[in-house]
């Protein structure tokens, strides 16, 4: 646990099992190697050429390889969270064999709505499996945006959503100087939190809507936070994005206790009526 998040905890016990499920979260999975030609390198640089993430349709993630991972995960949790132990077996007699791709390309793209489905007709909580599906699809996501690392960079991306996945960014790194993208100084950086593709995006637009007026963006932050921990919010459409002060590049651990580290940020931002 990252030292911010294990202070946090030191303050408020009673966020240790929210903190704990996100590290297992993180770290059960292991790393994948996908198979030679995936993803394609000319087909993700034309998708990206025409404004469409570079892994969309790839087949990145099987159906029986997601189920594996729902069953680690599901092992891996059952030491925090009750009555998951037959989920694997529920989700399996529900969508079968065949349809158990299709529920892997679901959870890569993102298609929660088709998960969910698939959750109420199992009997299972819609919000449980889809936070275990998508953790579950995540190790392949990263393969995938991990070998297309240098034209993700490349490719002049300008979107606020990810050039790998289509995600929308979990937070904004604030960098100063020496980026890997090799940009300027203080350069804002948009984070992935499925694939951890990084893209730079200018500071002073809005990712929901591209508004660029000083007078409809401002930032929410704690007493003496503003500089290196904020929420930068949007009048115009609503939206809010945390952004943190970084000397390099978060980690996977490190990005996903941040965005729990920083949760004041998300209470505040929503109880002014924003939204992420």
């Amino acid at each position: 646990m990252s030292h911010t998040l294990d202070a946090l905890v030191r303050k408020h016990p009673e966020i240790a099992p929210a903190a704990h499920t996100l590290r297992i979260l993180a770290t059960t999975l292991p790393d994948i190697t996908l198979p030679a030609g995936v993803p394609h390198l000319a087909a993700a640089e034309a998708r990206l050429a025409t404004g469409i993430s570079a892994l969309e349709g790839e087949p990145l993630l099987t159906g029986s390889t997601l189920m594996a991972n729902v069953r680690l995960l599901v092992r891996a949790l059952g030491e925090v969270l009750e009555a998951t132990d037959t989920l694997p077996e529920a989700l399996e007699h529900r969508v079968g064999e065949s349809a158990a791709d299709s529920l892997a390309a679901a959870a890569l793209t993102g298609a929660w709505d088709l998960v969910a489905e698939t959750a109420r007709r199992a009997g299972l909580d819609p919000h449980l499996v889809i936070t275990i599906v998508d953790h579950a699809a995540r190790p392949a996501l990263r393969a995938g945006a991990s070998a297309l690392r240098e034209l993700l960079v490349q490719s002049r991306w300008t979107r606020a959503t990810c050039p790998g996945c289509g995600a929308p960014p979990l937070l904004a790194e604030v960098r100063s100087g020496g980026s890997s993208l090799g940009s300027a100084e203080q350069e804002r950086v948009l984070r992935c939190g499925r694939c951890l593709a990084a893209w730079a995006f200018p500071r002073l637009c809005c990712i929901g809507c591209g508004e660029t007026s000083h007078q409809q963006l401002a930032y929410l932050h704690g007493s003496g936070e503003g500089t290196f921990r904020r929420a930068d919010v949007c009048s115009t459409c609503g939206t809010y994005l945390k952004s943190i002060a970084v000397l390099m590049p978060l980690s996977l651990p490190e990005l996903l206790d941040l965005d729990l580290a920083t949760a004041a940020l998300d209470v505040a931002s929503v109880e002014q009526g924003f939204h992420r």
